[in-house]
């Protein structure tokens, strides 16, 4: 498993993702344990899977939907 930071790769080479052909899925802040299970049965026969984890309070632009809240 490869851990990445967006802060490093929003600059740089994103050829280390791109090659992984994964689907992304945005983890909100909160997330029942049920409905990650459901995701992960969904896609990852499909594709690697690629997820995104915030580190900050909000995310600039999502600050406004449901699953940020």
């Amino acid at each position: 498993m490869e851990k990445f930071d967006w802060s490093d790769l929003a600059f740089a080479d994103k050829s280390a993702i791109k090659k992984l052909k994964a689907t992304f899925i945005i983890a909100p802040r909160q997330i029942s344990q049920n409905r990650f299970k459901q995701l992960l049965k969904e896609n990852l026969n499909e594709a690697n899977i690629l997820l995104g984890i915030s580190k900050e309070p909000y995310v600039l632009g999502l600050e406004g939907q449901l699953h940020f809240t």
